[in-house]
């Protein structure tokens, strides 16, 4: 497959796109099932094909506040871009659907070695 249909995959030059979709997986996007929780290790890189993941602040062990949407123009896990391992938000599919998923230390590896990667993600 040479089109991910998530923009930040798509901005890949082609032979580094092929290299990335080879080592991700495609996985449902199921409503409400929770993709990552508030200060706890990000285990995955999520970049969503269609639907949405929302990202929620929690106030006393709540969820409150809706801060964040990703969807198919970015990624869920771009704080390990700057070095940050740990969740900040808890993270919830809000609309089902699908994404490319790939392993949180397998995704910084590759953001060493992919110039073009670590520039869409910075943007």
């Amino acid at each position: 497959m040479t089109h991910a249909s998530n923009h930040l995959i798509d901005l890949l030059p082609l032979p580094e796109r092929q290299r990335f979709l080879a080592h991700c997986e495609q996985v449902p996007l199921v409503m409400s099932e929770v993709l990552g929780r508030a200060a706890r290790p990000t285990c995955f890189a999520y970049f969503p094909v269609d639907g949405f993941i929302s990202q929620v602040a929690q106030l006393d062990g709540r969820l409150v506040l809706e801060v964040g949407m990703v969807g198919r123009e970015g990624l869920l896990g771009a704080q390990l871009a700057l070095g940050v391992a740990q969740q900040p938000l808890h993270a919830m599919v809000q609309s089902r659907g699908h994404a490319w998923r790939r392993a949180a230390d397998a995704f910084c590896a590759l953001l060493q070695d992919s110039p073009a990667l670590k520039e869409g993600v910075h943007r």
